[in-house]
């Protein structure tokens, strides 16, 4: 018989989340989001940063990356608990 260790809630708080802002090969921004597998698709790297903190700010305690159009990490924050 196989047993699976379950997650006790300490090692969920403990998880680390992240929000990606990247250039697409079709030249959209996303936002890549954690759980869920869809990017959220912005026109400018303005409105994916912006959603990206929004998004981030709901996942709390989370890191937010950004990401140029070459994939330089252009800003780097973590954005704690409220």
């Amino acid at each position: 018989m196989i047993t699976t260790p379950t997650t006790t809630p300490e090692q969920l708080a403990q998880r680390h989340l992240t929000v990606r802002v990247l250039l697409n090969a079709r030249g959209q921004w996303e936002v890549l989001r954690p759980h869920c597998a869809r990017p959220l698709r912005c026109t400018s790297l303005d409105d994916a940063t912006r959603e990206a903190y929004a998004v981030a700010a709901r996942n709390a305690p989370c890191d937010l990356v950004v990401h140029d159009a070459y994939h330089r990490i252009v800003r780097s924050d973590h954005v704690g608990a409220q």
